[in-house]
């Protein structure tokens, strides 16, 4: 059950989730901001850009969240209105498993700022237009 169903049922008192559309008869409260930045494999070209464009980006596969997650509408948004084709190399559901793929050379992703990595991911700053 999703949690704002269980929200509305009253089994739960509080959900953290990104900001979205909400049902009827629940309020949004935010919690922290996180911007988002681009994960690459090490020694990836886009590794060596200082601050790449949503136009560098499109040249390149993502692995992407699966179709209705807030992430995933956020990129296919700014993708959309740039005018620019989204190419999916794969869709993941889990953000290690994102990471993973990245760092095996699968595609590029968007994820959340505050991540820290191990080794094998270069890390990027970026602009998308959120």
């Amino acid at each position: 059950m999703e949690s704002f169903d269980q929200l509305l049922a009253g089994e739960l008192d509080l959900a953290v989730r990104s900001r979205e559309a909400l049902p009827h008869g629940l309020r949004f409260e935010p919690l922290f901001a996180s911007d988002r930045m681009l994960i690459v494999p090490r020694g990836h070209e886009l590794a060596g850009k200082k601050r790449p464009t949503l136009r560098d980006l499109a040249r390149h596969a993502f692995v992407i969240p699966p179709a209705g997650s807030t992430s995933r509408r956020l990129i296919e948004a700014a993708f959309l209105r740039a005018g620019l084709r989204l190419e999916i190399a794969m869709e993941a559901g889990g953000w290690e498993i994102v990471k993973r793929l990245v760092r095996a050379g699968v595609g590029v992703a968007v994820v959340f700022r505050w991540w820290r990595f191990r080794r094998g991911i270069s890390s990027l700053r970026m602009s998308m237009g959120w």
